[in-house]
């Protein structure tokens, strides 16, 4: 990458990926390392070695890239760009151009040659010019990845390196642009380097990144397949205008999934420079190949990068790294979608761990679909960078600009001059030597401009105010103010707390009111920070002037008017009465008859005669004190006519004490009364209290039951006010509930000398009576042992207001609740006979108890017993029955067998029977649920554990199974399964006698040869097996006889040995030319006749004859059918 330095202070820097010394080996420079304002000269002294030797780069405020850039969206100049990829950001001559690789001519059309579009900036801060569409002949299509150079190290011309292809057309290619000596060049030459439609080496490529080893003095070049997820490299040994070497390295063993991005660099240690080279993948993330100091390593070792930050950084495209003083930052561009567009910078703090990560989202929607990201170059003290949008087709820049209030931002010379910071805050000075050859160094002084303190917010406290008040006002802590000022207007005075930052002000009693103002601000070694001023407002103290009028007179009907004069800020008004002389006082509402109740003058339209006596008062209320106020209070009264109110509404309980009163509305004018008054003789009058005020020596007697008489002799003209004229104090007698009245018999007063007579007035008095007795309850009566909540009720008694359930037993259940209905919660385990009754209450006692509702709970079934039966049974054996005793309340039973597979069970009642699966074999429970029409019992039974045992299985043999009889027979068996030891029985052996093994040995003396072996094991478990010997008859047939009736061997015939009988036979005699001469069949062989020698009555010839013998053992079937003997015998005569 080409780097250049044009006249003046403009100063150009690509920020390589090349490893720069972190550590200057020469440079020693003086600075103040303590506080520094803004304004104050700072002095940089170089005490470095013989610096007239060296050229010098200062910048003063360089950008800092811990802070977020600035994003500058371009519009897409001319509407060149179609489908903008990656781009390349050079510099030449101390112009900018950016090239575009545009995917193909027509937004993302296979079908169309890709092309290059380049912007013109003669100042990369400024807007482009000149945008054209590069001519080229020979345009691949599918253009991605882009990077143009300059070769200063041999032909001193620019070359571009594209890569793209697509695996749909078996395209893939790396292709060069011949620029010349300048970028202006409108028509650049292009070569196809390398083309591979077998995807060799090339599979879909993307980024691509081309640069000069200065190790090596060679070209290298690397980028990344994302249909293989290979990364390949570009080895250019004879030079940059040649084709390299190529050599996939592979895909780290499926690390990398579909790579899209690339970037090496290099770090410095001590003097060797390690290579490293981080790889975006659209799925997997970031990766770091570590090559050592060695590019040409064909096995470099592959990390997963962790890259964690406050925004998901998803589906990455492209990277770029730079350095910035001793510091290696980077941006990534990633997002598929616009809920996943971010821009993330990375800072390392060493190059082989995990970057620190901070996302900036879209920088105000200026990013939308960033595909990839330039260089990042530095002008001067800025930094600059170029984005590919792919959603909107167009250029983000990329900004991340200096300060600005300094004097001097660049200086080339050994000794700068003093500088000026006119901000505040953090400052980074970069000093470059030899800037551009290898002898070049770095160093980076970090500075901190000290800031004024900050202006407060605002200030804390009230904004009204009174005179004489004393306030707190105060400001939240101002950033770097060591202590404060406050300062006021006259009539105001403060003393600060401790921190300075609170104050406690007094404002004089005699301050003129309106505005007033006060002031804070924040001090410290660098001077003054900027003043909050606020403004405050001074109210005037609240006060009344006139007050209302002491008693104000008014005919019945008329309107009554009342008025108070008052100043100050901010008032407001509440008339308010009192009925009682003064002892309680309530705020009037704007409701007929008042009107005027929130002024200064109060309204009462059509007063009555019954208002005599009522006070009235205003409340004011201000801004200062005394914040309320109260007027004076007027007594209204009404006319001169008396009205006796009498009792109202009075009532009792039976057998109690009850006072009632006497009530009276005011009056004027009146200097006697007489009030006669008669009650029912149920009331047990007892004396009088609390006699009115104004009605000093007021008399009260009962002449007679059921009459009081009360008398008063004031003063002539005496004004009496509203209320209590006397408390009449009684005893109830009556045990019902009823009502009586209180007669008014005669009510008398003299006003002026004229006696009145007031009208006659009834009033009424409740004596409470006692709950009515309830109804039996109603509700359910036979219920099932359980807990559950059942509701209970009666109709509603009179002169009830709750009630009070009673359950008995207690154990029964419980009661919730005083109300009707009420709710029983059942006891879980409760059974047998339960009573419930009710009473009610009021607030004159308890009345009677109901009649009690039974209440039946059946049981549930108890559990039943463990069941009883065999224990030790035998496989494939009959049914078996079992028995449980126990399960009081049962009515049935539900028996289960576990496993099921074992068998199945009958039956419901205490007794059920197995059918055993004749299969079945091992240990089987059998249990018992007790049932009854409430249900089932809570648990089932123990279990019964029956152990089904295995049958032995036997194989027998026997030494012979063809042989004659009274032949010795041996026999043995082979037993398994089962348990031992056996017991064996031949059906041979006499009964009830027993063998401790299988073999043994016999001679059969009858032709029942089929013989059964019965074996027992531990287990008394009984199998049976039997075995066939065939019996051959020891059958003699003579070879010759003499028919001469001598007696002797007189006829042919067969004789067998033994006690045999049963045995039928056929036998035929021929003579030896074929002729049947005899014939015989019987039933007993024994009882055979013979042939006597003759054949139709004549004696045959002496000679040979032949005989064929059949027979058969009758009843046995050992020996299937008939049995051949044949031969031949001599006739002699």
């Amino acid at each position: 990458m080409r780097i250049r330095t044009t006249a003046g202070l403009l100063i150009i820097l690509c920020l390589s990926l090349f490893s720069l010394s972190v550590y200057a080996q020469y440079i020693d420079i003086d600075y103040p390392t303590g506080d520094i304002c803004p304004g104050d000269e700072v002095l940089f002294v170089n005490n470095s070695a013989n610096p007239g030797a060296h050229t010098w780069l200062w910048t003063f405020c360089k950008a800092d890239p811990n802070e977020a850039p600035v994003g500058d969206p371009e519009i897409n100049w001319d509407e060149l760009l179609q489908s903008p990829v990656y781009l390349s950001l050079n510099e030449d001559n101390g112009v900018f151009y950016s090239f575009i690789n545009n995917y193909s001519e027509l937004e993302y059309n296979n079908n169309y040659p890709g092309k290059i579009t380049r912007y013109t900036y003669p100042e990369l801060d400024g807007l482009p010019q000149d945008p054209i569409d590069l001519i080229i002949a020979g345009m691949p299509k599918n253009l991605e990845g882009l990077q143009i150079v300059y070769d200063e190290y041999v032909t001193n011309k620019w070359y571009g390196f594209i890569v793209g292809g697509n695996p749909l057309y078996n395209s893939s290619y790396l292709a060069r642009i011949d620029f010349g000596a300048s970028l202006d060049n409108p028509s650049p030459v292009l070569t196809m380097l390398v083309d591979d439609p077998g995807f060799t080496n090339l599979n879909f490529p993307h980024d691509l990144y081309i640069f000069y080893d200065d190790d090596n003095a060679t070209w290298h070049g690397f980028t990344v397949n994302k249909g293989s997820g290979e990364v390949t490299r570009f080895d250019f040994n004879n030079g940059i205008n040649q084709v390299p070497d190529v050599e996939n390295l592979g895909d780290f063993g499926g690390m990398l999934q579909e790579p899209v991005g690339i970037f090496p660099i290099s770090e410095l240690d001590g003097s060797v420079n390690n290579w490293h080279v981080f790889v975006t993948d659209y799925v997997g993330g970031l990766f770091r190949l570590d090559f050592g100091s060695d590019l040409l390593n064909s096995s470099p070792v592959c990390s997963s990068v962790t890259t964690t930050s406050t925004q998901d950084i998803l589906h990455m495209r492209d990277l770029s790294l730079f350095r910035s003083c001793n510091e290696i930052y980077g941006y990534i561009v990633s997002g598929a979608n616009s809920s996943e567009y971010n821009l993330v910078s990375l800072r390392f703090d060493d190059i082989t761990q995990d970057p620190i990560c901070t996302s900036y989202g879209t920088l105000g929607n200026s990013i939308e679909y960033g595909h990839s990201i330039s260089d990042v170059f530095r002008v001067g003290s800025d930094y600059y960078a170029m984005i590919c949008n792919i959603a909107t087709k167009n250029i983000t820049r990329l900004i991340l600009p200096s300060c600005e209030a300094v004097n001097n931002h660049v200086f080339t010379g050994p000794h700068p001059p003093a500088i000026i910071y006119d901000e505040s805050g953090p400052k980074q000075v970069e000093v470059i030597t030899d800037f551009g050859t290898p002898l070049q160094e770095n160093k980076c002084i970090d500075l901190f401009i000290d800031f004024l303190p900050f202006e407060a917010d605002t200030i804390h406290g009230p904004v009204v105010v009174c005179p004489g008040d004393t306030v707190i006002y105060f400001v939240d802590p101002l950033d770097y103010a060591d202590s404060y000022n406050w300062s006021f207007q006259p009539g105001m005075s403060g003393t600060t707390a401790t921190d300075e930052a609170t104050i406690e002000v007094a404002i004089s009693s005699s301050i003129a009111p309106g505005s007033h103002s006060i002031e804070v601000y924040g001090i410290n070694h660098c001077g003054n920070g900027p003043a909050y001023i606020m403004d405050i407002h001074v109210d005037t103290s609240t006060l009344i002037n006139n007050h209302p009028i002491d008693i104000l007179a008014v005919d019945e009907g008329d309107a009554a008017q009342f008025s108070v004069i008052a100043e100050g800020t901010n008032l407001m008004y509440q008339w308010e009465e009192s009925r009682d002389g003064g002892a309680t006082w309530n705020a009037l509402t704007e409701t007929y008859p008042y009107s005027g109740v929130y002024t200064n003058t109060l309204v009462i339209q059509d007063v009555e005669s019954t208002m005599t006596g009522y006070e009235y008062r205003c409340k004011v209320y201000g801004s200062c004190a005394p914040i309320e106020i109260v007027s004076g209070e007027c007594i209204l009264v009404v006319g001169s006519l008396l009205t006796t109110v009498g009792v109202a509404g009075a009532e009792a309980c039976p057998e109690s004490d009850v006072d009632i009163p006497v009530d009276i509305v005011g009056f004027s004018q009146v200097n006697e009364l007489e009030l006669r008054i008669t009650h029912p003789t149920e009331l047990e009058y007892l004396g009088f209290s609390n006699v009115h005020a104004q009605l000093s020596g007021l008399t009260v007697n009962s002449p007679t039951p059921g009459v009081i008489e009360i008398a008063w002799d004031g003063t002539s003209g005496q004004t009496i006010l509203s209320g209590k004229m006397v408390n009449l104090m009684f005893h109830t007698h009556v045990g019902a509930g009823c009502d009586f009245s209180f007669d008014e018999a005669y009510c008398a007063y003299y006003t002026e000398g004229t006696k009145l007579e007031d009208e006659y007035q009834q009033h009424t008095f409740t004596i409470l009576p006692l709950p009515q007795t309830p109804s039996i309850p109603s509700g359910i009566v036979d219920r099932c042992e359980g807990s559950e909540v059942i509701s209970y009720d009666v109709p509603s008694p009179m002169y009830t207001d709750s009630y009070n359930w009673v359950l008995y037993p207690p154990e029964a259940g419980s009661i919730t609740g005083t109300s009707n209905p009420v709710a029983i919660t059942w006891d879980e385990y409760f059974h047998g006979n339960a009573w419930i009754k009710v009473k009610g209450n009021n607030g004159c006692g308890e009345g009677a108890f109901s009649d009690s509702l039974q209440i039946i709970t059946n049981p549930l079934p108890l559990k039943a017993a463990v069941p009883l039966g065999d224990t030790n049974l035998c496989e494939a054996g009959p049914a078996t029955q079992y028995t449980t005793l126990g399960g009081n309340y049962a009515d049935t039973y539900l028996w289960s067998i576990e496993p099921p597979a074992a068998g199945t069970v009958t039956g419901t009642g205490a007794t059920c029977e197995v059918f055993w699966d004749p299969e079945w074999v091992g240990m089987t429970t059998l249990t018992a649920l007790s049932q009854n029409g409430c249900g089932d019992a809570r648990e089932k039974s123990d279990a019964i554990f029956i152990d089904v045992n295995p049958l032995p299985e036997i194989d027998i043999w026997a030494s012979d199974t063809v042989t004659y009889l009274d032949a010795p027979v041996s026999f043995d068996a082979d037993v398994w399964r089962g348990a031992e030891p056996y017991s064996y029985h031949w059906d041979f052996m006499n009964e009830g006698w027993f063998s401790s093994t299988p073999d043994t040995t016999i001679i059969p003396d009858d032709p029942y040869h089929e013989y059964i072996l019965t074996v027992v094991d531990s287990n008394n478990c009984v199998m049976t097996s039997k075995i066939a010997v065939k019996i051959l008859l020891p059958m003699f047939m003579p070879n010759a006889f003499t028919p001469d009736n001598n007696g002797l061997n007189d006829t042919f015939k067969g004789f067998v040995t033994g006690n045999v009988e049963g045995v039928k036979y056929r036998m035929f005699v021929y003579s030896r030319e074929g002729t049947q001469v005899y014939y015989e069949e019987g039933n007993e062989f024994s009882m055979m006749t013979g042939w006597d020698g003759t054949f139709k009555g004549q004696n045959c010839s002496s000679g040979v004859y032949i005989y064929m013998l059949y027979y058969e053992i009758m009843g046995y079937d050992g020996i299937e059918g008939e049995q051949l003997l044949k031969g031949s015998f001599t006739l002699l005569r």
